[in-house]
């Protein structure tokens, strides 16, 4: 009696259950059409960490590879609305207190990186340079 090769060994037990082969295909079409979503879990598992330009970075990976995936696309928008107006938050709130400009200018150029025609951070950044051209001049009077 001959031995049948592994590959009809194990493929076999599958062709004789239908279902058990449509549960496997489907489980392979289905990992197979998603491929950008490792890039969007890892994505926002960065920005939960406070890592908001590489989780966003990693988002759009997972949207270059799924161009069609709205989801993603309002999840990569909403993120960074989200990110914006946190930092936008923190950095008036570090403009507006003693000795606190510069971390206030670095959160505002953040923004600006994100989003380069954000009016509410340019008005930000002008303002911080305002105050330390004030601030020079007290020092120098």
């Amino acid at each position: 009696m001959t031995q049948r090769p592994l590959w009809l060994s194990l493929w076999l037990p599958l062709c004789l259950r239908p279902p058990a082969l449509l549960v496997l295909v489907s489980v392979l079409a289905l990992t197979a059409c998603a491929p950008g979503r490792d890039f969007v879990r890892q994505g926002e598992q960065l920005i939960s960490e406070g890592k908001l330009e590489e989780g966003l970075s990693e988002i759009e990976k997972g949207m270059v590879l799924e161009p069609d995936n709205r989801h993603y696309r309002i999840l990569a928008i909403r993120q960074r609305d989200k990110q914006i107006g946190t930092l936008l938050a923190k950095a008036d709130t570090l403009r507006n207190g003693p000795d606190t400009l510069e971390d206030a200018a670095v959160l505002y150029r953040r923004v600006i990186a994100l989003d380069g025609a954000n009016d509410r951070a340019q008005a930000g950044l002008a303002a911080v340079e305002s105050l330390r051209r004030q601030q020079s001049r007290l020092d120098e009077a």
